[in-house]
């Protein structure tokens, strides 16, 4: 989604698409399961509360931005800024697990890399 914009001006070529198949605004790049590559990433985008945060304000604040996420102007920014083409949304549980598995896959490849010890 970031990229995009400079993709489509000519200041950026993008070799791959890190999705399970081509991306819609860009048909001729290939993805990386195409290209026999298995590995997928998606942009991903969370919100965390305090340690502490009361279950019923938790529950408001989710509430409030799952209704704010199914408006008309937020699902427009979603297309416009190509965010559409990979929907999904996880409650507290599994975003919680996600972010989890993220931390575990990222440690793994910095410390492949040599980065951690």
């Amino acid at each position: 989604a970031e990229s995009l914009p400079l993709i489509q001006a000519g200041k950026m070529r993008a070799l791959t698409t890190i999705m399970e198949k081509r991306h819609p605004a860009l048909p001729d790049v290939p993805s990386t399961v195409e290209l026999g590559i298995d590995y997928t990433h998606g942009l991903f985008r969370g919100l965390s509360l305090k340690k502490g945060t009361p279950p019923e304000r938790a529950k408001f604040l989710h509430d409030a931005i799952r209704r704010a996420m199914d408006t008309p102007v937020y699902r427009k920014f979603l297309e416009d800024s190509q965010l559409h083409v990979r929907p999904g949304y996880l409650g507290p549980e599994a975003a919680t697990k996600f972010a989890e598995g993220q931390l575990q896959f990222f440690t793994e490849v910095l410390r492949d890399l040599g980065y951690l010890k």
